[in-house]
């Protein structure tokens, strides 16, 4: 059985350390973006938490102690962190919850517009939608806003 052995020219060759270097040159970029933009700010903003307000003398750890010292602020954090894990524990449980729930059901195209839509409209469309709900017209007038127009059918008055 006879082998054959594949040469490449000298040209197409490329060393390890070529390609290391061209490795670098790609993410070199990343890298600056990556360091100027977030960790500087959190290596100085580490930093800066063991100055004064001013950021003119080092005080240590006395703005820790003054923290965790203060019950108002002891109730800020608990308040926080339980914000934190409920509001994402709730989010993500209740999202796996309706996505279990609208998988398989015979209307699920009906129901995931219906889910979705909110979502799709912008802003400013809701407001203007809003608005028509909530417009206001003299009381001698016909209410053109659906609020006041359903309660003045039913022999309410308008309210501004």
């Amino acid at each position: 059985m006879a082998t054959q052995q594949v040469t490449t020219s000298p040209r197409t060759r490329r060393t390890r350390s070529s390609i290391y270097w061209w490795a670098l040159v790609w993410i070199a970029p990343a890298l600056i973006l990556e360091i100027t933009f977030f960790l500087y700010p959190l290596f100085n903003s580490i930093l800066l938490r063991f100055y004064n307000s001013t950021s003119t003398t080092f005080v240590g750890l006395r703005n820790y102690q003054q923290v965790f010292s203060n019950p108002n602020l002891l109730k800020v954090i608990r308040n926080n962190l339980l914000w934190l894990v409920l509001a994402t524990i709730l989010t993500v449980g209740l999202g796996l919850v309706i996505a279990v729930l609208v998988d398989r059901v015979k209307i699920e195209s009906i129901v995931k517009s219906a889910l979705f839509l909110p979502m799709a409209i912008s802003f400013v469309a809701a407001g203007v939608i809003w608005r028509f709900v909530y417009k206001f017209d003299p009381a001698d007038q016909p209410q053109t806003g659906l609020l006041n127009a359903i309660v003045t059918f039913f022999g309410g008055q308008p309210h501004a």
